[in-house]
């Protein structure tokens, strides 16, 4: 075995630049157990770092490109949970800084088996 050369990987890369890359280590040919590193790289696009973020973003919405852009059927599912909590006129239950909350926190999670509470263990 070749300790010359890294173990084999996949590597994600998050964020503008989006790419996935393989990474492995072939035998070199020949008799010899030797290899040889080779990485497999897919590019979303090159980075443009000369321009600032929302210029760039701006820049994707003219051209049409929606991929950093969320969907409408997100949003909805994003307004279906917090519109409820919008809506509640009740106020906000008070407790004690530094306490694990409300007693009306036991009650709302009674019917799943309780809230835990550390400290009242």
């Amino acid at each position: 075995m070749d300790r010359d050369h890294p173990p084999n990987y996949v590597r994600f890369r998050l964020g503008p630049d989006g790419a996935i890359s393989l990474g492995v280590t072939v035998k070199a040919p020949g008799a010899a157990m030797t290899g040889t590193a080779v990485e497999l790289a897919a590019l979303n696009r090159p980075a443009e770092p000369d321009l600032p973020p929302y210029q760039r973003l701006l820049g994707d919405a003219l051209a049409g490109d929606a991929s950093l852009f969320t969907t409408e059927q997100s949003v909805e599912a994003a307004w279906a949970v917090v519109e409820p909590v919008l809506d509640d006129p009740s106020a906000p239950h008070r407790y004690e800084p530094g306490t694990w909350g409300p007693d009306e926190a036991q009650r709302l999670t009674a019917h799943h088996g309780g809230w835990h509470d550390p400290s009242a263990s």
